[in-house]
């Protein structure tokens, strides 16, 4: 009885182990050959056209791809990443007829048990 109990306690308490990951990740931000982008600030002029804020947070996708990690069965995972938050800013500043995304903020966080990205700046025309 007692080497029984013993098993089920080590099943119990091994089957919910976590497992580590290691997540890596980078944006080339040659791709956005039509707007400038940087984390600093301009010395040359510029109008401010708007403050841009974007949030990704990850989550179950229907999207079907290599770079997706599975959770669980059947369902897909997807990390945020700062590349799709820039993604989404440079629609926002071609929206706004912007050229330029300065000021550049990105800030990984927990919400809701959820990574997530913010990811700030300003959408300005170079003139």
């Amino acid at each position: 009885m007692k080497k029984l109990l013993f098993i089920f306690a080590v099943l119990i308490f091994t089957s919910c182990v976590t497992q580590n990951t290691v997540l890596s990740n980078q944006t080339d931000l040659s791709r956005y050959k039509d707007v400038f982008m940087t984390t600093g600030d301009l010395s040359s002029n510029y109008e401010p056209l708007s403050i841009i804020e974007i949030v990704v947070n990850s989550g179950t996708t229907s999207k079907k791809s290599d770079s997706d990690e599975t959770y669980g069965t059947f369902t897909k995972y997807k990390y945020a990443t700062a590349g799709e938050a820039l993604d989404e800013a440079y629609k926002k500043c071609k929206a706004l007829n912007a050229n330029g995304f300065i000021n550049i903020k990105i800030t990984p966080f927990v919400n809701d048990h959820s990574y997530s990205i913010l990811v700030t700046g300003l959408a300005i025309l170079r003139k």
